[in-house]
């Protein structure tokens, strides 16, 4: 009767019943639905802080439950849920939801990240009953439900989250992100022999920081190996990918259309692309123009690179519009697709091949900024748009993404940084695999537009005016981003 209560209390707060009885004649009454019951919340249990991190599960007949939790100190929880879809009856999942959360005498408050609210995630509330059990429940306005009862199932492991350079320049700083590594004790790096390791990284629970020694590295993983517990972690085989590179020099050979820039990266399988660059910059950092934000620095830098929108940072106002844009360039993403494909392609064990579904890869690129005399960008979004004739975010071809959030800049500090956006922000790719996904682009004649829009993104991201921007970007290449299974040492 209680589940009956809230379902009908649910289509209420989504006005599926009020709109059913628009247009009901006034003589019809409709019967008063009994109120909502809560579910009692106990007393709660103090818990050592100690105890806490690792990872509990709960099983409720097809719904099971995993959370992740950190120690209290650092506060990071991540939640999924795997269940059977009401309306497929086919498994589902809801993943990798991120929360931070606070303990106070054995209460438990998680607070979603932006983007986990952006999926529909509240916070819970969290109340350990000893015995290494914890009850997770959602308070709405007029009723609390409970969600679970999770079991301690084992301690924490290792998580990599993200690695700042992905083609990082021996000498320079990497930053690898994460959950647990306290217990990380070597990091690798992959050569043609096997691994690298990285001398004296600097390890926390958080970040790993090092610098990248002198070596001759092929695409693959970064290790973390945590000696104590016996295991390796890994990122993405998305580290120094040299076959995946789409778009490296940006130069144009060719003097007319009728040679189709023959030899350059603009060479194309598709109709004439028109004007490849509009107010963008085609710079070599060995002979960088004078006012460039890179001009004159000790940053180290690929050789070569598009700057938007010149030579020189801009007055950058808050445009008018979603294609109220200052510059951009075009391609065919179609044909860069199709050569970096071949290239995987010629790999041993390739980590890319025709058959990879659009889900597990991604575009990378790197990224310098400057925001008013700042190495880091704070306003704006790089707008990616597969179909040249689209800008919005809802259409399917169109990814429309940021490296910030409000009160939170994206900090070139160590330099340049990597900024990866998966294939799946395109909704179009959805079920397919590499293959169709060029094939689409190449048959349907669609062309690229790449450019950068100081526009409102969403409520996390206002745009700004600014007076001085320069964004310069590097290396556009297709990677892997499914996460290799950890290995027992």
């Amino acid at each position: 009767m209680k589940t009956f209560r809230r379902y009908i209390a649910a289509l209420l707060s989504c006005g599926m019943i009020v709109a059913g009885l628009v247009g009901c004649s006034e003589r019809l009454h409709a019967p008063e639905l009994p109120a909502v019951e809560s579910d009692p919340i106990p007393a709660a249990i103090t818990i050592d802080a100690d105890e806490v991190a690792g990872v509990w599960t709960a099983v409720q007949g097809n719904d099971t439950y995993q959370l992740e939790l950190t120690a209290p100190a650092d506060g990071e929880a991540v939640l999924n849920h795997f269940f059977v879809s009401a309306v497929s009856q086919m498994p589902d999942s809801v993943t990798n939801l991120s929360y931070s959360y606070t303990l106070t005498d054995g209460v438990f408050v998680f607070t979603p990240s932006t983007a986990a609210a952006r999926q529909g995630a509240s916070p819970i509330r969290g109340i350990y009953l000893g015995n290494r059990q914890i009850a997770l429940f959602v308070e709405h306005a007029e009723y609390t439900n409970q969600i679970c009862t999770l079991t301690y199932a084992h301690g924490p492991v290792p998580v990599i989250t993200n690695v700042s350079k992905t083609r990082p320049l021996a000498g320079e700083t990497v930053r690898i992100s994460g959950r647990n590594l306290q217990s990380v004790d070597h990091v690798y790096l992959p050569v043609a022999d096997g691994w690298k390791e990285v001398p004296q990284p600097e390890i926390g629970s958080q970040l790993i920081s090092f610098v990248v020694p002198a070596g001759e590295y092929i695409q693959g993983s970064v290790r973390c190996q945590a000696s104590t517990e016996k295991v390796s972690v890994y990122s993405p085989a998305y580290m120094f990918a040299t076959s995946g590179v789409m778009m490296h020099s940006f130069n144009e050979w060719g003097t007319s259309k009728s040679d189709h820039y023959a030899g350059t990266e603009f060479e194309f399988t598709i109709n004439d692309l028109g004007q490849l660059r509009s107010n963008v910059q085609y710079c070599s950092a060995a002979n960088l123009p004078a006012g460039h934000s890179l001009s004159g620095s000790s940053v180290q830098s690929p050789d070569s690179m598009l700057s938007f929108f010149g030579a020189a940072p801009i007055d950058w106002p808050v445009a008018s519009g979603s294609d109220d844009k200052k510059g951009y360039v075009r391609f065919s993403t179609g044909d860069r697709l199709a050569a970096a494909l071949t290239r995987y392609e010629q790999m041993n064990n390739a980590p890319v091949i025709a058959a990879t579904v659009c889900d597990n890869l991604a575009i990378q690129m790197d990224l310098y900024a400057v925001t008013d005399g700042k190495a880091e960008w704070s306003t704006g979004y790089i707008s990616y748009r597969l179909n040249k004739d689209r800008n919005g975010t809802g259409d399917g071809s169109v990814a429309n993404v940021a490296g910030w959030e409000q009160g939170q800049p994206m900090s070139f500090a160590d330099g340049w940084q990597t900024y990866t956006i998966p294939l799946s922000a395109f909704s179009m790719t959805k079920s397919q695999t590499l293959r169709q996904l060029i094939n689409t682009l190449i048959d349907g004649n669609l062309q690229t537009i790449l450019t950068v829009m100081n526009f409102t993104l969403d409520a996390d991201h206002p745009a700004q005016a600014v007076n001085a921007f320069q964004m310069s970007v590097a290396n556009i290449r297709l990677v892997p981003i499914n996460t290799p299974a950890n290995t027992a040492e």
